[in-house]
């Protein structure tokens, strides 16, 4: 009777350790095979000017928005941001009005925020919440039209 259990013990434990070997080894395997995403190749850190700000609308490269004097790389989101997407007006340009206010209007990008009401000022801050949860930050906005 003790010789079954042991068995059914040992067993239980060569399974256990197995598992937790086969895990490791493939862990290992998965960070030796890790290839950094489009975003991870391309973001560098660095401080932008508006018309720099400018080449980074995604037609050869990255996706840079600024909002609130701050940059985000946006590539990630290339569907949304890149050539052909809803948001492609905020590529290479500071958004913070346009976000603030709700307009996708060419206009309404590069613009002082300095008339929004308090709700659109909160608004704008909302988004720059979100932008700093989901994308990488690149720099700040060196004249950024406050």
């Amino acid at each position: 009777m003790a010789a079954g259990w042991l068995i059914s013990f040992l067993v239980s434990l060569s399974v256990v350790l197995i598992a937790l070997i086969a895990k490791e080894l493939f862990q290992r395997k998965t960070q030796e095979n890790y290839k950094p995403t489009e975003t991870e190749f391309q973001t560098t850190k660095q401080d932008l000017f508006l018309d720099d700000l400018a080449h980074f609308t995604g037609n050869d490269g990255p996706i840079y928005v600024a909002i609130c004097g701050h940059i985000f790389d946006v590539t990630r989101a290339r569907t949304l941001y890149g050539p052909g997407g809803e948001y492609h007006v905020f590529a290479g340009h500071d958004a913070s009005y346009g976000l603030a206010t709700t307009s996708l209007a060419p206009n309404a990008v590069n613009k002082s925020t300095e008339d929004l009401s308090d709700t659109e000022l909160d608004r704008m801050r909302e988004w720059k919440s979100l932008f700093e949860r989901k994308y990488p930050k690149v720099g700040k906005l060196l004249d950024y039209p406050q």
